[in-house]
């Protein structure tokens, strides 16, 4: 093929392909939770970021948190990747994370790893793994506003954050995918 001929097919075929690329982007941006088929037959469910807000009205501290797992039909088959990003005045890192139950039991984040940090903007992005086992019950309790994140931080102290209405939301939305 001449290169005059792939000039111009690829002019006519370059609109079609942006302009369906466009309208999945601005359709998929509607949608609270982002659901995707695998490969091995599992649907990935990506909870879109939500502001977690302090616990304590003195706290002037917030968390933004999206979780990202897989499930096969009502069976979640992966650990929930749960990352978030504390917006506080202190410059800090996250020693440790967990979702602690009104019934007094937790569930803890591990493999804690920082992912980005501004003590200049105030913020510190944090990458964490919550287990298969406690997905469904930490989502569970979130939604019912029956659970808080707890985080410590490597100054000692210790920060409560509380599901927003637009968490609730979000998870609402994930149980009916």
């Amino acid at each position: 093929m001449s290169a005059l001929l792939k000039k111009i097919i690829f002019v006519c075929a370059a609109p079609f392909v942006f302009v369906s690329c466009a309208t999945l982007s601005q359709s998929s941006g509607s949608s609270k939770v982002m659901t995707v088929f695998m490969e091995d037959g599992t649907l990935k469910h990506y909870i879109r970021p939500s502001v977690m807000t302090a616990a304590a009205p003195q706290e002037k501290s917030s968390v933004m948190i999206d979780f990202t797992y897989r499930m096969k039909n009502r069976d979640y088959v992966s650990p929930a990747y749960t990352n978030f990003t504390l917006y506080s005045k202190k410059d800090v890192f996250v020693e440790q994370a967990r979702f602690v139950f009104s019934s007094g039991t937790a569930a803890e984040l591990t493999e804690i790893k920082t992912l980005d940090k501004n003590a200049k903007q105030g913020f510190v992005r944090t990458a964490t793994l919550l287990s298969q086992e406690a997905v469904e019950s930490v989502l569970s309790a979130l939604h019912d506003d029956r659970a808080l994140l707890e985080i410590t931080l490597d100054d000692g102290t210790t920060q409560m954050f509380r599901p927003s209405k637009d968490l609730i939301d979000k998870i609402a939305e994930s149980f009916g995918k």
